[in-house]
C-alpha cells in the first residue's frame, strides 16, 4: 500500500477537526462549478456558525452573498475535508481603510473527511480499553488495524458514537517493560460486523509526544 493513500471518506462534526485560525478554504457556490472563492477560517462561533474571511475582495462579487450555499473544501495537513454550508450573513466593511470583510456560514450538519495516511495501516490483534468521553467506564476493545493516525476497534458494544470522543489505552511492551499509551481520538464511524460485533473507526488527535512514540513503535513493529 502506498504510504500516501487516500481512504474512503468518513463523516464527522466540524469541531472534531480541531481547525486552527488561518486554515485556507476553497469554496464554490452550488450550481456554479467554475466560480472558486478563497476563504480563511477564523473561528467556530458557538450556536451561531463558522466565521470566515474572504481572500480578495472580488469574492464578495463572485458569490459570497447571504443566502448562497457553498461547497467548502480544505486540508488540515492530515485530512482533506469538505462540507456544504449556507452563507447566513456577510459583514462588508470594504469602505474602510484598510478594507475588511467577513462572512458567517451556517454550522454544517456534517463534514466529509478523508484521511491522508502518513503511514500504512497494518493488521493487528491488540487488546485495549476505550474510555468514552464524559463517561466513567472502560470498554474492552480489540484493535484490528492501526496506523499512526487512526485505528479500527472491535468490541461487544460501541465505545462511542459518531463524532464523539474517546481515549484509547493500550499497553506496549518495550524491552521487557510495559508502557501504557494514551491515545485521544474522535469516532468517525460505527458499524456492525457479520458476527454482530461493533466495528468502530477512530482518528487520533492531540496525542502527547511520549504516547506518539509508543504508537510509532506499535505500528512499525506490526508492519
Amino acid at each position: 500500500m502506498n504510504t500516501a493513500d487516500r481512504v474512503d471518506p468518513d463523516t464527522i462534526e466540524l469541531h472534531a477537526l480541531g481547525l486552527r485560525p488561518g486554515v485556507m478554504l476553497k469554496a464554490r457556490p452550488l450550481g456554479q462549478p467554475r466560480v472558486e472563492l478563497e476563504l480563511q477560517f477564523l473561528a467556530i462561533l458557538e450556536s451561531k456558525g463558522v466565521l470566515v474571511e474572504p481572500r480578495g475582495l472580488q469574492a464578495l462579487k463572485a458569490g459570497l452573498q447571504a443566502g448562497t450555499e457553498l461547497q467548502v473544501q480544505g486540508f488540515t495537513g492530515r485530512h482533506d475535508f469538505s462540507f456544504v454550508a449556507k452563507v447566513n450573513r456577510v459583514f462588508d466593511f470594504t469602505f474602510r481603510e484598510p478594507p475588511l470583510a467577513y462572512a458567517l456560514l451556517a454550522y454544517p450538519e456534517s463534514v466529509e473527511v478523508r484521511q491522508v495516511r502518513s503511514a500504512a495501516r497494518v493488521a493487528v490483534d491488540l487488546p485495549a480499553e476505550a474510555l468514552p468521553g464524559g463517561e466513567d467506564r472502560r470498554i474492552p476493545v480489540v484493535i484490528r488495524n492501526l496506523s499512526i493516525t487512526g485505528a479500527l476497534l472491535e468490541s461487544d458494544e460501541p465505545p462511542g458514537v459518531q463524532g464523539g470522543e474517546l481515549v484509547l489505552r493500550v499497553r506496549v511492551g518495550v524491552d521487557g517493560d510495559a508502557i501504557e499509551a494514551v491515545l485521544p481520538a474522535v469516532v468517525t464511524r460505527v458499524e456492525r460486523s457479520p458476527a454482530n460485533t461493533a466495528m468502530t473507526g477512530v482518528l487520533f488527535q492531540n496525542i502527547l509526544c511520549t504516547d506518539k512514540l509508543a504508537l510509532h513503535y506499535l505500528v512499525h513493529r506490526a508492519a
